[in-house]
């Protein structure tokens, strides 16, 4: 499933469907939230800091894959981006660390041409 993210709608729309799909495709109620969190924080960061981008989730055999992509400025300080408390913009800095937590696999890939984030949340 691929989605165009450009608006707070948008992020909605796909923070709805991340949870449908988790749930149908068997994952318990905890870890559902946790994928709707996940792909919550993918696309407030892409209306944020790109304007607009592209969620796909895709259902494998053990769990479910999600890469958010951009055409951004990318990410200048993506060493302190990782860690707990880091902003660029004010906020807590909790984003992309706790997307890193609630992910059982985690990809970042970032470059003056854009980002692209790819996780996998695994059903067990």
């Amino acid at each position: 499933m691929k989605l165009k993210i450009k608006t707070e709608q948008d992020v909605i729309h796909c923070i709805s469907k991340a949870k449908k799909i988790a749930l149908e495709s068997g994952m318990n109620s905890v870890k559902s939230v946790e994928m709707a969190t996940i792909v919550s924080e993918l696309g407030y960061n892409i209306i944020k800091y790109a304007k607009s981008g592209i969620i796909i989730m895709e259902l494998l055999d053990d769990g479910i894959l999600v890469s958010a992509s951009d055409s951004g400025t990318g990410i200048e300080n993506i060493d302190k981006v990782l860690i707990d408390g880091f902003s660029s913009s004010g906020t807590l800095g909790l984003g992309i660390p706790g997307i890193i937590r609630l992910s059982d696999d985690f990809d970042i890939k970032t470059s003056r041409n854009g980002t692209k984030i790819t996780i996998v949340k695994r059903f067990k």
